[in-house]
């Protein structure tokens, strides 16, 4: 979760010769929830290479905003650094867990709210997480997919007879025995 606060306003009270600020505590989580609710309203993947307007990426703050009472205005009032942290929160991998390669989605299959949901329900993984932070969430997934792929496979009743066979074989001849 990252957590920021928003300058609303600064005035001068010149009775007291103090500048009063007034602020907002922000609490934004990048989560499929808030994926979900951001790709229902605005009909496209947001986890795609297309061009987002600023409308869309301020939406996509909103539905990140777990504080309530925010309006779009407020979130207008971030200052640059505040934007600059966003958007390394939104890149950080939030886990210690690293892949050598990280694609996620068949070649050519675009990333969406529902193809993660299918994820989610395909390694039977709590519903819960839906409100993780969305890395944290696409790396389960992964684990998941790697951990099944090197799943070793289960050896048939003529396979496992033919493999016995064989190194019997290998080994009478290495003795020289004939059983």
């Amino acid at each position: 979760m990252l957590k920021l606060k928003v300058v609303l306003s600064e005035d001068f009270d010149e009775e007291t010769n103090k500048i009063i600020v007034k602020s907002i505590d922000l609490e934004l989580e990048h989560s499929l929830a808030s994926l979900s609710k951001w790709e229902e309203k605005w009909k496209i993947p947001l986890l795609s290479t297309q061009e987002k307007s600023n409308e869309m990426n301020v939406d996509y703050l909103m539905c990140m905003c777990l504080t309530p009472d925010v309006t779009p205005e407020i979130l207008y009032k971030l200052s640059e650094e505040q934007q600059v942290e966003i958007a390394d929160y939104l890149e950080t991998q939030h886990t210690a867990t690293w892949f050598s390669n990280t694609p996620q989605a068949k070649s050519g299959e675009v990333i969406t709210a529902e193809l993660i949901y299918f994820w989610m329900s395909t390694f039977q993984i709590d519903w819960e997480a839906q409100y993780w932070n969305l890395s944290r969430l696409l790396t389960l997934v992964q684990v998941f997919s790697v951990k099944q792929d090197n799943k070793p496979q289960r050896q048939s009743q003529r396979s496992r007879q033919a493999e016995i066979a064989r190194i019997n074989a290998q080994r009478r001849a290495e003795l020289g025995s004939k059983g």
